[in-house]
């Protein structure tokens, strides 16, 4: 299962930059929910593709949600 969570990272970080707008981003995170449980995401795989996530927020001129 580790080998299939480190590629689900892997893969979402390539994507999360491609996101166009923060909703946009958001959408994807609610709809990756179940293949994240799936995959068996450690919690610290999933802090790093919330991060990820901020940044593009930020990047994208928007403001982050807590």
């Amino acid at each position: 299962m580790r080998v299939k969570a480190r590629a689900y990272v892997q893969l979402a970080l390539q994507v999360i930059p491609l996101a166009e707008s923060a909703d946009d981003l958001r959408a994807w995170w609610a709809a990756e929910r179940d293949h994240r449980e799936d995959y068996g995401l450690t919690d610290e795989q999933i802090e790093r593709l919330q991060e990820a996530c901020k940044q593009r927020v930020l990047a994208l001129g928007e403001k982050v949600r807590s």
